[in-house]
């Protein structure tokens, strides 16, 4: 008992200060999800939201231009950056946005097939 004790100590410290990793897709994708998440929030004004865009629409970028140039992602996740790079209106949102002259919720709704008149007449539900 008590040796097996030991052991799961000894793991759980292992696991402890073992850094997490995460590669620059993982990380890219993250925060994509966050700015969505906050895009699509009912319970923040409409201030607040285009305020976190602002910011998070830098994060996007910046994210964005390391997987671009990340070689690593050949060999480590080839499945995950395929599928990345062929979605990319989705995937690089702060780029493809930039491309068309738009905000990245404008060019989100528009390539997931929602209109304003979609929106207008949605409700709100939980």
């Amino acid at each position: 008992m008590k040796r097996l004790l030991a052991l799961s100590a000894t793991l759980f410290s292992i696991a402890v200060t073992m850094p997490a990793m995460a590669n620059s897709l993982d990380n890219l994708e993250r925060e994509r999800a966050i700015a969505i998440a906050k895009m699509l929030d009912g319970d923040i004004s409409v201030s607040q939201r285009s305020e976190y865009m602002m910011s998070s629409w830098r994060r996007l970028t910046d994210l964005e231009k390391i997987v671009i140039n990340d070689k690593s992602l050949k060999s480590s996740a080839p499945a995950a950056a395929l599928r990345a790079f062929n979605s990319y209106e989705l995937t690089f949102l702060s780029h493809a946005a930039a491309e068309n002259n738009q905000f990245i919720t404008q060019h989100w709704a528009e390539t997931v097939g929602l209109s304003t008149s979609d929106l207008l007449v949605a409700r709100v539900g939980r």
